[in-house]
C-alpha cells in the first residue's frame, strides 16, 4: 500500500464507526453499472460537507486490491447487489486527496513555480508504481500517466481513478492562471485519449464546483456531472433522505420536524427531501439544534457574493429573505469562483456552495432551512443594505408585541416595515402582504416555523407559526386582508374553524393560540391589527 496507490482503508473505517453513520453502499452499484463503459467518468459536485470524501473513501476501500474488504462490507446494502462480489477488490486505485496534498506543499511554501506541485504528484505516483510494478512502470520521462498507461498495457492491469477536492487549485489559487493551465495538462494527459481508454476502467472526481466550462478544461468533456443541481440516479447520495434522518431521530431521540426545519430544504431529482448530513450529526451529537455546517466556512463568502452590484441580485436575496423563490438560469454559469458575470451567476455559485436550494421542476432557487437563513441575516447585516437591516431589528419588537396583544404597536411596526420594503416589494395585494409579513416576522423563525397557505378547518389559513420544540410562546394563526378590515379576518378565521389545523400538531403543552388578522388600507397605506386568544381544542 501506498500513500496514491492502493492506500488503505482507515479513513473509511473511521467514518463507519460514527455514532451517526448511514449505509451509502448504494452508490457502489451506481457506480458499477457505469465501470468500464462511456460513462464511467464521474465528477460527484457536492457543497463542503456534505459527504464527498466520505464517498470517494468507500469506493477506494471497495475497488482497491490493497485489502480484502469482504468482511468490511458484508453488512451493508452494497453486499445484497448482484454485482458485489464481480468488482470487490479488483482493481488498483490511485487514490489523491488534492486539498490534502495542496495543504501540505503550501504549509511547506513549496507552491510557488506553477510545476512544483505537479512535479511532486508526477515524481510519488511514478515512485509508487515503480515500486509495486518494477520495470513495467518506468519511462523515458517522469510521468504519471505514461507509467499507468504502460502498467496497463505490460501487464493487463486496469485502474480506478479517485481525485478528491479536484477543483482545488481553482479554489485556492484564483490568479494563478499558469498553474491552473499546467493542471489542466495534468488532467487532459490523465483523462483523455489513450490512457484513460486503456488503464482507467472507472474516474470518480469530487468538488465543489463543476468542470465543463472551466475554460481551457473543454477537454475533460468526457466526464458526466452530478450535482445540486441535477444529481441524476445518484441523488439519494447527495446528503440524508428524510427517511435516513427520520431513522436517526428515532433512534437518538430526536424531534424530526425540528431537524427538518434546520436542515432540510434541499431537493435533488426524484428523492424528495436531502438533509445536510454535517449538521444532523452534529445535532445529535451535541443534543441541540444550532447552525453546525456554516461555521465551517466563513460566513465572508456569502456576504461577498450577495454584495455584488448586479441588477435584480438584492431584490432577489430580499425576497428570498421573505419566504420567496427566485427564478434562475444555470446555464450560463461557466463554473469559476471568480468572474461572476450576472445576478444568474450569483445565484448559481450559491446553489453550488449550497446557500441556496434547487428546483429542478420550476427552475428556481429558495433559501432552504434556519441554518442557512441565520447565515443570510448574517451576511446582510454585514452589507450596506440598510433599510433591510432597520427590518431585521425591528422584527424582534414586531413578535413582542403580537405575544402582548397590543394591536397598535403591532400595526405601527408593520407601517414602518411596509415604507422601508416598499421600493423593493411591489405591495398590491394580499399575496405581496404575506411577503412583507414574511419579511418582518424574519427573527420569529427562531420560535417558529412558517407555513404559508395550511390547509386548515374549511379553507387554507393564510399564515400559521408553529412552536419549535423549546418555545414557550403559543401557536399564531394570521389571516391577511388588502383593503378590508381587521376585524373580517378576524371573523374569517373563527368562521372556517382555521384553529382546528393546529390539533394535527404536537401542541399538548398549549393551552390557547393568538389569532392575529392584519388589514392593509391603500388608501391611508396603514396597517391594522386585531389580535385574540384562542382556546385550543383538544385531540
Amino acid at each position: 500500500m501506498g500513500r496514491f496507490l492502493n492506500p488503505g482503508i482507515e479513513s473509511f473505517l473511521r467514518y463507519t464507526k460514527s455514532l451517526t453513520y448511514v449505509d451509502k453502499s448504494g452508490i457502489i452499484e451506481e457506480t458499477n453499472k457505469l465501470i468500464g463503459t462511456d460513462k464511467s467518468f464521474i465528477c460527484m459536485v457536492r457543497p463542503r460537507r456534505f459527504g464527498k470524501s466520505l464517498a470517494a473513501y468507500m469506493l477506494n476501500a471497495y475497488y482497491c486490491k490493497g485489502q480484502d474488504t469482504h468482511e468490511v462490507f458484508a453488512k451493508y446494502e452494497i453486499s445484497k447487489k448482484a454485482s458485489y462480489e464481480t468488482y470487490l477488490n479488483k482493481y488498483d486505485v490511485i487514490y489523491i486527496d488534492f486539498q490534502s496534498v495542496y495543504s501540505e506543499l503550501k504549509g511547506m511554501n513549496y507552491i510557488g513555480e506553477s510545476v512544483n506541485i505537479l512535479e511532486y504528484l508526477h515524481r510519488n505516483l511514478v515512485a509508487e508504481l515503480v515500486a509495486e510494478f518494477g520495470e513495467n512502470a518506468k519511462t523515458e520521462y517522469i510521468s504519471f500517466p505514461a507509467s499507468m498507461n504502460q502498467v496497463s498495457r505490460m501487464l493487463n492491469r486496469n485502474f480506478v481513478v479517485i481525485i478528491d477536492e479536484w477543483d482545488c487549485l481553482f479554489r485556492e489559487e484564483k490568479e494563478n492562471e499558469e498553474l491552473q493551465r499546467e493542471y489542466v495538462n495534468f488532467l487532459r494527459s490523465l483523462f483523455k485519449g489513450a490512457v484513460a481508454d486503456n488503464a482507467i476502467s472507472l474516474a470518480y472526481i469530487t468538488g465543489i464546483l463543476p468542470i465543463v466550462k472551466y475554460g481551457t478544461q473543454s477537454a475533460l468533456n468526457n466526464f458526466d456531472e452530478y450535482s445540486m443541481i441535477d444529481a441524476a440516479q445518484f441523488c439519494q447520495y447527495m446528503g440524508l433522505t428524510d427517511t435516513e434522518v427520520d431513522g436517526l431521530c428515532k433512534e437518538y431521540g430526536m424531534d424530526m420536524g425540528e431537524m427538518s426545519s434546520w436542515y432540510d430544504g434541499y431537493q435533488s431529482g426524484d428523492c424528495g427531501h436531502v438533509f445536510n448530513p454535517n449538521s444532523v450529526a452534529a445535532a445529535i451529537r451535541r443534543k441541540r439544534f444550532d447552525n453546525y455546517w456554516t461555521t465551517t466556512d466563513t460566513y465572508e463568502v456569502l456576504r461577498d457574493y450577495i454584495s455584488i452590484n448586479f441588477d435584480g441580485l438584492k431584490d432577489a436575496v430580499i425576497h428570498m429573505l421573505a419566504g420567496g423563490k427566485e427564478k434562475v438560469n444555470t446555464l450560463k454559469f461557466k463554473n469559476r469562483m471568480d468572474g461572476l458575470s450576472s445576478k444568474d451567476d450569483a445565484l448559481t455559485i450559491l446553489i453550488h456552495l449550497g446557500y441556496l436550494a434547487y428546483d429542478m421542476q420550476d427552475g428556481t432557487v429558495r433559501i432552504p432551512n434556519e441554518e442557512v437563513r441565520v447565515e443570510f441575516a448574517n451576511a446582510v447585516e454585514d452589507t450596506k443594505w440598510t433599510e433591510v437591516i432597520k427590518v431585521l431589528q425591528k422584527s424582534d419588537k414586531l413578535l413582542e408585541y403580537l405575544w402582548a396583544r397590543n394591536n397598535e404597536k403591532v400595526a405601527q411596526t408593520i407601517d414602518f416595515m411596509h415604507e422601508t420594503e416598499c421600493s423593493i416589494l411591489q405591495y398590491n395585494d394580499e399575496n405581496t402582504l404575506a411577503n412583507i409579513l414574511s419579511m418582518a416576522f424574519f427573527t420569529a423563525r427562531q420560535h417558529y416555523t412558517f407555513h404559508r397557505e395550511l390547509q386548515a378547518g374549511k379553507g387554507f389559513a393564510d399564515l400559521v407559526l408553529l412552536p419549535r420544540l423549546y418555545t414557550k410562546q403559543p401557536p399564531i394563526i394570521l389571516e391577511l386582508k388588502y383593503d378590508k378590515a381587521a376585524g373580517a379576518a378576524i371573523e374569517q378565521i373563527k368562521a372556517k374553524h382555521y384553529p382546528t389545523c393546529l390539533t394535527q400538531f404536537d401542541l399538548q403543552r398549549f393551552g390557547t393560540c393568538l389569532l392575529a388578522g392584519i388589514n392593509y388600507d391603500p388608501a391611508t397605506k396603514k396597517h391594522e391589527a386585531q389580535i385574540e386568544e384562542w382556546v385550543i381544542e383538544r385531540k
